[in-house]
């Protein structure tokens, strides 16, 4: 994890990042001109925020700004309270709660059984504003989309049949090529470059104003 609170054009970290090569089957970056002036400027306050859960290292970087959240409260595990005053590390931490409560700490897990744990908490934070995140556990990327997250496939250089895939997800497209926007209200998984199937057809959310008559209201 590298974390500079100084603005990217600004910051020697970043500098030294772009020096010197670094290779990951994942990695997760966010970038931006400064954290907002109603925070304060320390690594505390900075993307991608880290927290240990069962014995992985969970990354976790939002784009949007989620009002009111602060006035919500935290589930009881004292392990995953926010260091910082975000709103997206607090975000961070209620998602980890989540998981630790529903889940479990022994039992194995699979990427669609994360997904369904946490969506009815997605569904919730969704409405207090704007809630494009990723979220890595070390093997997979967790990926929501509200209102801007973009898709590019690059096409693999050399033996498409060996050439390693690789994917670029980013808020905004990053070059010329084609992009593809992310379906909002939905969480997607990959790994190793590809998209992860969940194994069942119901991972779309409900925006709490257009559910049915009688239907159950997610609460966090």
């Amino acid at each position: 994890i590298f974390k500079d609170a100084a603005p990217a054009a600004e910051s020697r970290c970043l500098s030294m990042l772009v020096e010197h090569h670094h290779a990951s089957t994942s990695v997760i970056v966010h970038i931006r001109r400064a954290i907002p002036s109603n925070f304060g400027r320390t690594a505390a306050n900075t993307h991608p925020f880290e927290r240990e859960w069962r014995g992985r290292s969970w990354v976790f970087a939002h784009n949007g700004k989620l009002p009111g959240l602060h006035q919500r409260q935290l589930g009881a595990d004292p392990r995953f309270r926010p260091i910082g005053e975000t709103d997206s590390e607090l975000t961070f931490c209620m998602i980890l709660d989540t998981i630790a409560q529903g889940m479990g700490h022994d039992a194995p897990y699979r990427p669609t059984a994360l997904v369904r744990t946490i969506e009815p908490l997605v569904d919730v934070l969704r409405t207090f504003g704007e809630f494009n995140f990723i979220l890595g556990d070390g093997k997979c990327l967790y990926v929501h989309a509200q209102t801007n997250l973009h898709l590019l496939e690059p096409a693999p250089a050399g033996d498409s049949d060996a050439a390693e895939k690789t994917i670029l997800l980013a808020t905004a497209p990053l070059t010329a090529e084609p992009w593809k926007p992310l379906k909002s209200d939905k969480i997607l998984v990959y790994k190793n470059g590809k998209n992860i199937p969940l194994n069942r057809s119901s991972t779309a959310f409900l925006h709490p104003q257009a559910r049915e008559p009688g239907q159950a209201h997610a609460a966090c």
